[in-house]
């Protein structure tokens, strides 16, 4: 997931700079060693000792998690934007269910393919989360932004082949391929189209063949390379062509306005006009100051998920719908 980087591959990358960022893992191909911790360097993050919370809810690896007591109060917000909700209510809870108990065996095999536990990128809960909005929304189009470890692009193609006609674009600066990725990893499990596009995602435009509806998930970060201001591009150039469609957003924790934990650098926080705060990288302010400019309400998939009778604290997605 490293979009914001120009004519470089992670290898040509200054040594010196990413030395804090290098790690024991094994590598795609099966081969261990040496190599970038592409967790660390491509969402910007420090070192995990280096996270610093207030608050005493946390993800399995650092991540600040939200409390039942701490969420907003359901009447301070209008939810504008509830698919899994309305799609899921009454016989959909099993399939919920059964996507569940599927994704934690795809955790466990992403855990063995790269040699790392937890699992950093995703959970359970955020593949599920990913695969039944896929599933409410019936998109045309797919356009991930953001490959990284292709945990995404498993639960969304995963959701789109059992869809019709639905393709999925995925942009990385240096995208693993995913159909190989997938008959090495996933023989049994069917999957949709995806195309890779190999391409500094600040040189992207959205083309003007792609099909609506259309499912965005925004995985990539402003702060993941210098001189390389992702959200602005996609201010400026993508969402005011992508009106009425879904943006989904990850690596973003809720809190109520007036919670007081601090969180340490690379992380940001931003309030929105609804009265919740949202904590993330440095994509974060822009995006969240944009919603609030044109008054866009966003959903927690958790929160649905809680109210359909599941535990949805370990979400970190939020989603939204274009004006």
């Amino acid at each position: 997931m490293l979009p914001g980087l120009t004519k470089y591959t992670p290898e040509q990358l200054d040594e010196t700079a990413l030395t804090p960022y290098r790690a024991k893992f094994t590598c795609i191909n099966g081969a261990a060693g040496d190599a970038l911790d592409r967790r660390r360097l491509t969402r910007g993050q420090v070192p995990t000792q280096s996270h610093h919370y207030t608050s005493q809810y946390f993800h399995p690896w650092g991540r600040p998690m939200l409390s039942s007591c701490d969420r907003a109060p359901r009447d301070r917000y209008s939810r504008t934007c509830v698919l899994i909700l309305d799609k899921y209510r009454g016989d959909g809870r099993r399939l919920i269910a059964e996507r569940l108990q599927a994704f934690r065996s795809v955790i466990r095999q992403l855990e063995d393919i790269y040699n790392v536990r937890p699992f950093p990128h995703q959970t359970a809960q955020s593949l599920t989360e990913l695969y039944l909005l896929v599933r409410a929304l019936r998109p045309r189009t797919i356009f991930e932004l953001g490959a990284g470890s292709r945990s995404s692009t498993v639960a969304l193609a995963a959701a789109s082949a059992t869809l019709w006609k639905c393709r999925i674009y995925s942009l990385d600066i240096c995208p693993t391929p995913f159909k190989g990725f997938a008959d090495q990893y996933f023989p049994a499990l069917e999957f949709g189209p995806v195309r890779d596009i190999q391409q500094n995602a600040v040189e992207f435009l959205i083309p003007g063949a792609w099909k609506f509806p259309l499912l965005m998930l925004y995985d990539a970060h402003d702060d993941d390379l210098p001189n390389s201001v992702i959200s602005s591009h996609a201010i400026t150039r993508w969402l005011p062509r992508l009106s009425g469609q879904v943006v989904a957003i990850h690596d973003c924790s809720v809190f109520p306005a007036d919670y007081a934990g601090t969180f340490a650098s690379p992380y940001t926080e931003a309030v929105h006009f609804s009265g919740r705060k949202v904590v993330g990288f440095a994509e974060t302010a822009p995006l969240i100051s944009w919603m609030n400019e044109r008054r866009v309400d966003f959903c927690r998939p958790g929160d649905e998920l809680q109210e359909l009778g599941f535990d949805g604290h370990d979400s970190s997605l939020i989603y939204f719908r274009v004006p």
